[in-house]
């Protein structure tokens, strides 16, 4: 009985390792990339899925220090028509983040979809554009 048990226990650990391995590979999703297998899901839930992936990236190229300076209060807020809308607290840092990481942000995003780039917006713009509408 004990033997059953030990054997089950080391499946179960080599079935999480090989999982864990999947999913960084990005095959963790019945051979699907992450992304693609949330194609069906609500857009909200894909610009949070796809924002952390790309912030995390980022993080790693350009160090911590400048991503917490730049992008730790960068909001996910939907993705539509191939643009994943980014919320930052003010105009100037939108501006900042355009002029100086749009491409790689971009470049980020289209390793996942080649289709979408990302739209960096302050919660005023946002609000202005609401009101126009």
């Amino acid at each position: 009985m004990s033997f059953k048990l030990s054997l089950l226990k080391k499946t179960k650990v080599s079935s999480k390792k090989n999982y864990q391995q999947a999913a960084r590979l990005g095959r963790g999703f019945g051979g699907l990339r992450p992304f693609e297998a949330l194609k069906d899901a609500c857009p909200v839930v894909k610009a949070s899925y796809l924002w952390l992936t790309v912030s995390e990236q980022l993080k790693e190229i350009i160090g911590p220090e400048v991503h917490y300076q730049w992008f730790k209060q960068v909001r996910p807020v939907v993705i539509a028509e191939n643009t994943l809308l980014l919320e930052t607290t003010t105009h100037l840092s939108a501006q900042w983040i355009h002029c100086h990481y749009q491409e790689l942000v971009d470049t980020l995003l289209s390793v996942h979809d080649r289709n979408i780039s990302a739209l960096f917006m302050s919660k005023e713009d946002r609000r202005g554009v609401r009101k126009n509408r």
